[in-house]
């Protein structure tokens, strides 16, 4: 039986779409974008990870108007930051990725330029103070073609908006410019891969 994804689609594209209508005159427009586009890719990971751990069937009923599929317990992408990296590259493949991503080389580099000694950070020690070594791992992984890596920087950039009460600042807007791209370049064909999935 052919499975039904337009409840999915629609849901994505509805917040792509608001996204993008986003004027640049908008208070901090950078940081709308980035959260209108993170809630579509949200949405993707979930759906794969329901898909992958073997119920695509019952996404017939799931309805992202209303909350999208049941809390579950995943086996092979058990943290969220998983399924919105690992995941991720699974579906579409390290080698699509990669492809897509071609036109994101000026956005992954603004990206990566962002962290480091006096500029922004994503890693925290016991202390409080930047984890300077993590970051800088991190950092380089992406820089050389590790698209898990890159969903790293722009998952920990989710995590430290969504969650760690930060000020909102021009400061914020070249690496969530940046994330913002990367997330619109990838969603497409993450979706495809998706529709693979349930066609296979």
């Amino acid at each position: 039986m052919k499975t039904d994804v337009n409840s999915l689609s629609h849901f994505m594209r509805r917040w792509l779409e608001k996204a993008n209508d986003v004027v640049d005159s908008t208070d901090s427009a950078f940081v709308d974008r980035f959260v209108f586009t993170y809630i579509s890719f949200n949405a993707l990971y979930t759906a794969a990870a329901n898909i992958l751990d073997g119920s695509s069937s019952d996404i017939v009923k799931w309805d992202f108007r209303k909350g999208g599929p049941p809390k579950r317990q995943f086996k092979k992408y058990q943290t969220e930051q998983r399924r919105a990296t690992t995941l991720v590259v699974d579906v579409i493949g390290k080698h699509r990725s990669v492809e897509h991503l071609v036109i994101c080389k000026d956005a992954i580099e603004n990206l990566c330029n962002c962290f480091g000694p006096g500029r922004l950070y994503l890693h925290e020690l016991e202390s409080g103070e930047p984890d300077i070594a993590r970051d800088d791992a991190l950092i380089a992984s992406a820089r050389s073609g590790n698209i898990e890596s890159l969903l790293g920087i722009v998952y920990l950039l989710r995590c430290n908006l969504f969650h760690g009460a930060k000020a909102l600042s021009a400061v914020q807007d070249v690496p969530l410019m940046a994330a913002t791209a990367i997330l619109q370049t990838l969603i497409p064909p993450f979706l495809a891969g998706i529709e693979r999935r349930l066609q296979a």
